[in-house]
C-alpha cells in the first residue's frame, strides 16, 4: 500500500521508525526529503496525498503547532479520494474536533505507535482483499444452516 504519514518536522524521529517498520511490511512510505532540488515541493505533496491509500496523521503537540501538517491532513478531510485516514493521537495531547470527529487511535509511546499502526493497517489492508469477507461469513453461515435442514 502507499502511505503518507503527515507529521510535524520536530516529530522527524517518530516518523522515521514508523515509515522504516512500514517498509519492512512492504508498504512504500512517502518522504519529503526525496523532492530534488527544483521540483515543485506543494505539488508534489498534492500528489503523493492523491495517489496513497492511506494517509496516517501523527498527532503530536507540533503536529498541532504545525500549520503545513494540519494543513495536509485538511486536504485529507476535504478531498475527494478514497484516501483512508488513521490519526494517531501520543500522548495527553488536547484533540480537537476536526480530529475528534473521527475515531483516532490514542497511544502513549513510540513503540505503541509503530504496533497500533501495523495492525491497523492489517486490518485495513483485510478489508480492502476481501470487501465482503462480512457477508461472506454470513452467507455461509445460512448456506451451512440450509444443509443441515436438509
Amino acid at each position: 500500500m502507499k502511505i503518507f504519514i503527515s507529521h510535524s518536522s520536530k516529530d522527524e524521529d517518530i516518523y522515521t521508525n514508523l515509515a522504516d517498520s512500514l517498509r519492512k511490511q512492504g508498504h512504500t512510505v512517502f518522504n519529503a526529503i526525496d523532492i530534488n532540488i527544483g521540483e515543485n515541493w506543494i505539488e508534489k505533496i498534492k500528489n503523493a496525498l492523491y495517489e496513497s491509500d492511506i494517509f496516517i496523521a501523527i498527532i503530536t503537540e507540533n503536529f498541532l503547532s504545525s500549520s503545513w501538517a494540519q494543513a495536509e491532513l485538511s486536504s485529507v478531510v476535504l478531498g475527494t479520494n478514497n484516501i483512508r485516514l488513521l490519526p494517531v493521537v501520543v500522548g495527553d495531547v488536547f484533540v480537537p474536533s476536526f480530529i475528534a470527529q473521527f475515531q483516532y487511535r490514542k497511544v502513549k509511546t513510540e513503540e505503541e505507535i509503530i504496533s497500533a499502526v501495523l495492525t491497523d493497517i492489517a486490518k485495513l489492508s483485510n478489508i480492502e482483499d476481501n470487501p465482503s469477507l462480512f457477508q461472506k461469513k454470513g452467507i455461509a453461515q445460512v448456506e451451512e444452516n440450509n444443509l443441515e435442514e436438509k
